[in-house]
């Protein structure tokens, strides 16, 4: 994961050199084309460039152990920086997780309550419930196109 961030990254910095000669070049189609692909690639600079800033402190910290009086301090800062470096793992690999082309399409759901009787019914409440607040929550439109009451 961290070496498609690592390739992500050098290919952006490779873009910027790119621009930086089409610029004197005055050719600004081409310069609007290499843009927009650094655009799509300053989400992976980021991560890679907060990772690496990561990293650093934790070794700065981790020699700080070293330190008796330090040593209480470092752990507090080792603790953080970890966390911090989980929280950014994780975005990292949502980034890089290939988008779906069907992720931007609408969804139908089916919710029965089917055999069970009440309780399935109940249940089958439970769930509509559920994932329409779901849906509130992000931000996400739910128009219900058929509903009919258990018995």
């Amino acid at each position: 994961m961290l070496n498609k961030l690592e390739e992500l990254k050098n290919e952006y910095e490779e873009i910027t050199k790119e621009i930086e000669k089409v610029a004197q070049e005055n050719d600004y189609q081409k310069l609007a084309a290499l843009n927009k692909k650094q655009a799509k690639l300053q989400s992976a600079y980021d991560f890679w460039y907060q990772y690496s800033a990561i990293e650093k402190q934790l070794q700065e910290a981790e020699q700080l152990r070293d330190d008796d009086e330090l040593k209480e301090m470092a752990d507090m800062e080792i603790k953080e920086l970890t966390t911090q470096k989980e929280a950014l793992m994780r975005d990292i690999k949502e980034y890089l997780t290939p988008k779906d082309e069907n992720d931007s399409r609408d969804v139908i759901v089916e919710i029965r309550g089917a055999a069970g009787g009440d309780e399935a019914n109940i249940f089958a409440g439970d769930l509509y419930r559920m994932y329409t607040r779901y849906a509130d929550q992000q931000g996400w439109t739910v128009e219900t196109l058929n509903a009919e009451e258990g018995v």
